[in-house]
């Protein structure tokens, strides 16, 4: 079977910061290893074998077997160069890669992925700006509130909250975007403390309603 037998030189256990399981495999994202396993190479002081850090690289395992993660082969996306990944998230047989500044889809339905759609600037800076409710993906950035079905992406706090506001009063890198599935509301932690000071400690939430489309603070 594909992931047995691997030689004791190949590297399959690796550091990540953020993972998503799609189609009976684990994609983890921001990666960290090992270079090089032979501690024979190092007389004996394990503390000076190198660890790498991959942070646009993601390590794929072999189906049903989450804890092999070989290094051999990865997948990699990137408009630019510097682009971490931020959160990676399952939605079907979709991946979203959420850098910090772009989001890559993946359709892991087959053999290998395939590049399914790329939205430039629909990136995130947190794992906590992103939450998933049932087949949609609701994440903040710096520009607003915005949904993704894998298809489409809408910018739901356009022509509702200015620019400047939402910059200004609403989003931080502190910022936490939560679901309530009992009324199907989206709650964010805001800047606001209902005063003219502005602070990154979050005082009031920013509620956005999905059945209605609208927002109240609180």
């Amino acid at each position: 079977n594909v992931g047995d037998n691997y030689k004791h030189n190949e590297i399959i256990n690796v550091w990540y910061k953020t993972s998503a399981i799609v189609n009976k495999r684990l994609y983890a994202g921001n990666v960290s290893y090992f270079e090089n396993n032979n501690p024979a190479q190092y007389d004996g002081d394990l503390g000076t074998m190198p660890i790498t850090n991959y942070t646009d690289r993601i390590l794929v395992s072999p189906v049903n077997k989450f804890d092999i993660l070989p290094t051999q082969t990865f997948v990699r996306l990137s408009r630019t160069a510097g682009q971490s990944i931020v959160s990676l998230e399952s939605l079907g047989v979709y991946l979203f890669i959420y850098k910090n500044s772009d989001l890559f889809i993946l359709d892991c339905s087959g053999e290998s992925e395939e590049l399914s759609n790329t939205f430039y600037g629909q990136g995130i800076i947190s794992p906590l700006h992103l939450i998933k409710s049932q087949n949609i993906i609701y994440s903040i950035n710096e520009r607003g509130l915005f949904s993704c079905n894998g298809q489409e992406v809408n910018h739901l706090s356009k022509g509702k909250i200015s620019s400047s506001y939402w910059v200004n009063n609403i989003f931080s890198g502190n910022s936490k975007i939560m679901h309530d599935p009992e009324y199907n509301l989206l709650l964010i932690t805001t800047r606001y403390d209902g005063t003219d000071v502005i602070s990154d400690t979050p005082k009031h939430l920013l509620i956005y309603n999905i059945d209605t489309n609208s927002f109240f603070l609180k």
